[in-house]
């Protein structure tokens, strides 16, 4: 049974390795823009892997035996759970909640923070939903270290997005946006060992291309399969450096 909107589960005293993870969904209909504007078939692809994505993630968090409970927030949240009564696994399901919040990320996330220590979680962990490689195992080197420092985050591929923030007991403080890497570590949060998928979000096609190789989850797999992506053209990069060193790297 999932769930949407409710009271959610019982407060309860977290025994260790238990957190309460917080995956912010936006409504698929308009993420992942960035992506979308280099894509061959916009808008209907960029949705396609969006959902993909964030299915994938799910699938990883919920399955890893650190986490205690999943809570989606945001629009993209009941589409999500939809998707997830399609497949098999109930017993991952029976972790999942999803609430409606705040438009900002910001404000999304400090939403389902109070939610989750109403319900007597201390350790809660902000996962992005744009992380298709991520894994449980991957997910649980990183509460490993997380569990150890009272608030962390972990650095995003390019070192200067954040894709997970975490607290062992301190408020949260999300600062996410451009550069939130710089802010997170600003803040006092400490700079948290992640491998290469929980660390690799897909914002480019250049990305997502490195992320295909490095192996995705199975929604984004099916998505890939049913269409054909090639990398992007050198000369349509204008003159970001940034950007055509990536092209050459992958």
């Amino acid at each position: 049974m999932k769930h949407q909107d409710g009271a959610g589960p019982r407060p309860v005293a977290n025994p260790p390795r238990s957190w309460c993870a917080i995956l912010p969904v936006r409504s698929f209909s308009v993420a992942k823009s960035r992506l979308g504007a280099e894509l061959p078939d916009p808008p209907q692809l960029r949705a396609e892997l969006a959902r993909a994505f964030a299915l994938d993630v799910l699938a990883a968090v919920a399955s890893c035996s650190s986490v205690e409970c999943v809570l989606i927030v945001g629009d993209g949240g009941p589409e999500l759970l939809s998707l997830l009564n399609e497949t098999d696994d109930d017993l991952a399901a029976e972790r999942v909640w999803a609430i409606s919040a705040p438009a900002g990320l910001n404000l999304a996330v400090e939403h389902g923070e109070a939610w989750a220590r109403e319900r007597g979680h201390r350790r809660i962990a902000v996962i992005a939903a744009d992380l298709p490689c991520l894994t449980a195992e991957d997910l649980r080197t990183v509460l490993v270290g997380a569990a150890l420092t009272p608030r962390g985050f972990v650095i995003d591929e390019g070192r200067s997005g954040t894709t997970m923030l975490t607290t062992a007991g301190p408020s949260l403080r999300p600062t996410f946006g451009l550069h939130s890497a710089r802010r997170h570590l600003a803040s006092g949060a400490a700079p948290l060992p992640a491998t290469a998928a929980a660390r690799l979000d897909v914002d480019h096609l250049d990305a997502l291309l490195r992320a295909r190789d490095l192996g995705v989850g199975t929604a984004t797999t099916a998505v890939l399969a049913r269409h054909s992506i090639a990398p992007p053209n050198v000369a349509d990069l204008g003159n970001d450096p940034a950007q055509h060193r990536a092209v050459q790297g992958s």
